[in-house]
């Protein structure tokens, strides 16, 4: 990733801070850039909280930040994207450096404020020329590579949210996701050519969200599937899938799921809604009730509290069979 030249400056060096779940680490590239004559100090980061609490110490100079941050006190993941636009709000400029060659998340991070993504390999001498600019309110990115990094994270941010809704709103298994076509669209209804059984091939009826993603897609690609896979292999996607589930699922605080969770939702929802089962068991692509009943239909507590809402308010006789007030 290129980094723009420094021309020199008398300016006095920023505070420099680290933030790192990795003491070594840190530490270690701490003691390099004060070598070097920066203000350099270290924030292991163990939680959310305390990497604010770190930032809010010192006078706010340029952030060095590590993308993946470890995990909170409850397991939690501690993304370091989500941090940037509190730091920004303080006057902090953030170089995001990371381990991590992964492009759309550097591109997320490029798009919430952070001037430049630096990998942790890079010399000593490009970081610091780096760190100065950043102080000075200089260009340290190129903006055509910026942009372009920028482009794809927001291409590919597009993509999985369009897997999310549609593994959630159609009961897709992961795999069938990739085979329908545009030819497969008829109206309001989606084929979906089943790879576990031939009974699983079935249509459905597409939810309003499901018809946009698939309208937009069959746009895009008149021919063909309507997904396909970016990755080398069905492995390498599956894991990339499940990596931006897991990040998903961590920005919202909840604990990471699986595609079959996704099921267990939409077959949930219809459920709890009081859609027909044999109308379940068709979009589930199964032929009897038993499978959708035991693994994927989880009543609601809301459902449950309207259940219990209908049994009687005051019992209509008592234990023993006497009506209330009835002394004889």
């Amino acid at each position: 990733m290129s980094i723009s030249s420094y021309p020199g400056s008398t300016l006095p060096d920023p505070t420099v801070l680290i933030i790192d779940d990795h003491d070594l680490v840190a530490t270690s590239l701490a003691m390099s850039l004060r070598m070097a004559g920066l203000q350099a100090r270290q924030h292991a980061a163990r939680s959310r909280a305390g990497v604010l609490a770190a930032t809010a110490q010192l006078p706010p100079g340029v952030v060095l930040l590590d993308l993946d941050l470890g995990v909170e006190p409850d397991g939690t993941l501690i993304d370091g994207t989500a941090l940037i636009e509190r730091f920004l709000a303080t006057g902090w400029r953030v170089l995001v450096l990371s381990g991590t060659a992964d492009e759309v998340r550097i591109g997320k991070a490029l798009a919430a404020g952070a001037l430049a993504g630096i990998p942790k390999s890079a010399a000593l001498a490009v970081l610091v020329t780096a760190v100065r600019r950043a102080a000075q309110g200089l260009e340290v990115m190129h903006p055509e590579r910026r942009r372009q990094f920028i482009e794809h994270a927001d291409k590919e941010g597009r993509d999985w949210s369009d897997h999310l809704v549609m593994y959630t709103y159609t009961s897709m298994r992961w795999s069938e996701l990739y085979r329908p076509t545009a030819a497969d669209i008829d109206g309001d209804q989606l084929f979906i050519p089943g790879t576990k059984t031939d009974e699983s091939a079935r249509w459905i009826s597409m939810h309003p969200e499901v018809q946009t993603i698939v309208r937009r897609r069959a746009s895009e690609r008149p021919r063909g599937p309507l997904f396909v896979m970016t990755s080398p292999n069905p492995k390498a996607e599956h894991r990339a899938w499940y990596a931006a589930l897991k990040r998903a699922c961590a920005r919202v605080g909840i604990e990471h799921v699986t595609t079959n969770d996704l099921r267990r939702t939409f077959c949930s929802w219809c459920f709890q809604q009081g859609v027909p089962m044999e109308l379940v068991i068709k979009w589930m692509g199964h032929t009897s009730s038993k499978m959708v009943m035991e693994v994927y239909a989880q009543p609601s507590a809301e459902q449950g509290r309207r259940e219990i809402g209908k049994l009687p308010g005051h019992p209509a006789v008592t234990p023993s069979g006497e009506k209330p007030g009835d002394d004889r």
